[in-house]
């Protein structure tokens, strides 16, 4: 059975679009000749196949989003780039976790995250190619949200912005100055308030993961808290179809 059917659920797609995303800021950097990485990464094996592609924005920055579904263990892929591209280990993954890299060419960056999707020979690596003028414009925070429609808490400082415009998703990182519990009731009770209704039940307030959905509008919201600060982090991805 095909990977991406496989794992079609909402549920799991859902976390592994927000668990990649927030990783593209950041990863050490390996200095590379190569501006056909992805390309090569999928020609590599048959058991890789690209399963969307994209042009998006970060930080108002194009890019082009690629998305490889691997018949193949986490950790057969991770040896895979590590030997292709002289990567450092970043050690053992578990189900749900994932590793970011990011690689330089004379003219293009890509930015690498493999997830491990819990399951035997089964993987997924996203990929994002910029120019380095576009990869150093992406680098800067927005000033605005694109959301001008969710609520917005007190304290909150806008760390990053990616619209798909393949698909017209937005997804928004900010951190907020509260622990996990309150912001998670922040954005619960004002969501609803303005006619948001509870897509999955995955839990209570203080739960990570939230779905809504609006008329033909879907949104996803993902509370996690600091362990050494009494900060959060929110990643909120609005209309996206590829995880529909």
């Amino acid at each position: 059975m095909h990977l991406l059917k496989r794992y079609r659920t909402l549920s799991r797609v859902i976390l592994a679009g927000l668990v990649f995303l927030p990783l593209l800021s950041y990863g050490s950097i390996f200095w590379k000749r190569s501006q056909t990485m992805c390309e090569s990464f999928v020609k590599a094996s048959g058991a890789r196949t690209e399963v969307y592609v994209s042009k998006v924005r970060i930080n108002g920055a194009p890019g082009d989003l690629s998305v490889v579904a691997c018949e193949e263990s986490s950790a057969s892929v991770e040896m895979w780039l590590k030997k292709k591209f002289g990567l450092d280990s970043k050690g053992q993954m578990s189900a749900g976790q994932s590793v970011s890299y990011v690689f330089t060419s004379d003219k293009h960056v890509s930015r690498v995250v493999l997830l491990d999707l819990g399951v035997m020979s089964q993987s997924m690596v996203f990929w994002i190619t910029q120019t380095l003028d576009d990869y150093e414009k992406s680098a800067v925070a927005p000033s605005n949200s694109a959301l001008t429609d969710l609520p917005i808490m007190s304290g909150s400082s806008l760390l990053m912005s990616l619209a798909d415009e393949g698909r017209g998703s937005v997804l928004e990182i900010m951190r907020v100055s509260a622990g996990q519990l309150e912001a998670g009731r922040f954005y619960e009770e004002n969501l609803l308030t303005r006619g948001w209704g509870k897509l999955l039940n995955e839990g209570n307030v203080g739960s990570p993961l939230k779905a809504y959905s609006r008329g033909n509008s879907t949104l996803f919201v993902q509370v996690k808290g600091c362990r050494y600060n009494n900060e959060s982090f929110i990643t909120v991805l609005h209309n996206s179809e590829l995880l529909r």
